[in-house]
């Protein structure tokens, strides 16, 4: 089975996902959490949260979130707090709670999408790929394998993350 089939299998059995951003978050990171809720709904989760701490700091990243309107909520720990049994828990570009997140350390990770190092990654799936250039190209891999709608904020939202994230490499 392919990754992008078992991330579909594991998100049908979902009610609810929670993508979780790094501090910070840049287009690689705002993109991929974009992309992974779109196949999340293709999986039938309609409830849908991408969520930050820190600052959408730098002004093409402001623009990027203005322009393509993705909808962000900032992070509270309590959201993960008496969460129902089928609420996921998705971290893009990053991969352990506590570090480069304001996750407390040892909540439990259902998803883990990453391309920077990183050691002890738990989480019921995990595709971890330090050779990529970017997160926002494992997402992209994983929108074609399943076949979902690509309409032109997704497209734009990954192909500017890619470029960004590789410098055009």
């Amino acid at each position: 089975m392919s990754n992008a089939q078992e991330l579909h299998d594991l998100l049908a059995d979902g009610g609810e996902l929670n993508i979780i951003c790094h501090n910070n978050p840049d287009p690689d990171c705002l993109a991929s959490a974009l992309a992974l809720g779109r196949i999340a709904a293709a999986a039938g989760i309609d409830e849908r949260h991408i969520l930050y701490s820190g600052d959408i700091s730098h002004q093409e990243n402001r623009a990027f979130v203005n322009l393509l309107e993705i909808d962000l909520e900032q992070f509270d720990p309590t959201t993960l707090q008496d969460r129902p049994p089928d609420s996921l828990v998705a971290f893009v570009d990053h991969s352990v709670p506590g570090a480069n997140n304001n996750v407390p350390e040892g909540t439990a990770v259902d998803i883990v999408i990453d391309h920077h190092p990183a050691e002890n990654i738990e989480a019921r799936f995990v595709d971890h790929r330090e050779e990529i250039g970017a997160v926002a190209t494992i997402l992209t891999e994983y929108v074609r394998t399943l076949d979902i709608a690509v309409d032109a904020v997704l497209a734009t939202a990954l192909l500017f993350a890619i470029r960004r994230e590789t410098l055009d490499f």
